[in-house]
């Protein structure tokens, strides 16, 4: 009895066994098919007519369910239209390396094309630049269109290039948006596993932006291939290379992360020039608010690389509560609220301040952040406020808050300058 006990316990742990492999193989066999299943894979071809299955505009919204209804709307003129304010991505879409002709479908103002959480992957765009002395322009999306949002949306795998690198004419290179003074934002938009080839403006977001606000933005894994030519010439024509854009104009770049970016960088010239090459901004004009970015693993030609600005031209006092920046201390005292607060960015001010009104004024650095005197007034003994007087800051407010500065009485530019300067 005991040995038929035996019998029977083996004969069910083996049964056991069996029951279980065979139960996670058909709970693995749907997993395995939703994942293949899960994107829709474009076949390369644009449709010519609005395809049948395409959903019914509801509520000022285009939802897009699958690569041939992007690629019909991405062909279009416009991809939105009198009806249309946003078009949504309702599921992942495959491009499969097909080659991808730009897109100036965002062409019209105050827009929105949202990602919706999905990825688009393997994006291949190839420009033909063998006309020399021409500008073009390589990118998923094209054109000088303002006031386009592009949320929400994953770009995994793309392939930006061009058929030649020793045409002398300007490519203006991204994965998401490449044209000069774009008016467009970007808000959480991730690139990912790219490579971007161009010669002028070049980055992983956009290569150009005019006001372009870039929040919450990822580049990860992306390697940026740029080839420096003349211009007709023959004077030098340096490139400009961002991990998010190439240059801005004006715009908040807010909260994002650039991880993981390679660039390959060679120059017609003898020396290479890295003067308008940045982690996060190739060139920063003045009108540019830089705020809580992160950086890491960023080389260029194959050693590290850690400056977030090539050319930085930005106003750097910020009034951080209605977040404008200014080119003086003073400009943006006149132009703040009470209460307001300014924050200034390391660098040497030379001005007279005045402040007025109740507010707090502060440097990001007190070793960095240096203010001198702009004239050389009368010397008043034993007090700063005779006529004449050269104050540094002179504060005729209440309320006023002043910190993590250096002040410095001792300008040697000046004419006369003072020996016996207090510095505070």
């Amino acid at each position: 009895m005991k040995q038929n006990t035996r019998v029977f316990k083996q004969l069910f742990i083996h049964l056991f066994i069996v029951l279980l492999i065979g139960g996670l193989f058909f709970a693995a066999g749907p997993i395995r098919h939703a994942s293949a299943q899960g994107a829709s894979v474009w076949d390369g071809i644009y449709p010519t007519e609005k395809p049948a299955d395409m959903p019914a505009v509801v509520d000022r919204v285009q939802e897009v369910n699958s690569a041939a209804q992007f690629a019909w709307l991405a062909s279009r003129p416009t991809m939105f239209g009198s009806e249309v304010d946003t078009v949504k991505l309702m599921v992942d879409i495959n491009l499969d390396n097909h080659p991808w002709t730009p897109s100036t479908a965002l062409s019209e103002s105050n827009k929105v094309l949202d990602g919706n959480g999905h990825t688009i992957s393997n994006l291949k765009v190839t420009v033909d630049n063998t006309t020399p002395n021409v500008t073009y322009y390589a990118a998923m999306f094209v054109g000088n269109f303002k006031q386009v949002l592009i949320k929400g949306l994953t770009i995994d795998g793309a392939n930006i290039g061009v058929t030649s690198t020793s045409t002398n004419g300007r490519v203006f290179s991204a994965v998401v948006y490449a044209h000069n003074d774009w008016y467009g934002d970007l808000e959480n938009v991730t690139v990912k596993n790219a490579t971007v080839t161009g010669t002028k403006y070049v980055a992983a977001l956009t290569a150009y932006g005019s006001e372009t606000n870039i929040k919450n933005c990822t580049v990860q894994n992306v390697t940026l291939n740029v080839y420096e030519k003349y211009r007709p010439d023959w004077s030098r024509d340096l490139p400009h290379i961002g991990g998010l854009v190439g240059l801005n104009n004006a715009g908040l770049v807010t909260g994002n992360t650039v991880d993981g970016l390679t660039i390959n960088l060679s120059s017609v010239m003898p020396t290479i020039s890295t003067d308008q090459t940045g982690s996060l901004l190739g060139t920063a004009q003045a009108k540019v608010l830089l705020r809580s970015n992160t950086v890491s693993n960023v080389t260029v030609n194959g050693d590290p690389y850690d400056k977030l600005i090539g050319l930085d031209n930005r106003y750097k006092v910020v009034n951080v509560t209605k977040m404008i920046n200014y080119a003086t201390i003073q400009e943006a005292i006149n132009a703040a609220d009470a209460n307001d607060v300014i924050e200034i960015e390391p660098g040497t001010y030379v001005e007279n301040v005045v402040i007025n009104k109740p507010l707090t004024l502060g440097g990001t650095d007190k070793d960095t952040v240096i203010l001198l005197p702009a004239f050389s007034g009368s010397y008043c003994d034993g007090s700063s406020l005779c006529d004449g007087a050269s104050n540094v800051i002179l504060v005729e407010a209440d309320n006023v808050k002043i910190h993590d500065l250096t002040i410095n009485g001792n300008n040697p530019d000046l004419d006369n300058p003072r020996d016996d300067a207090v510095y505070n």
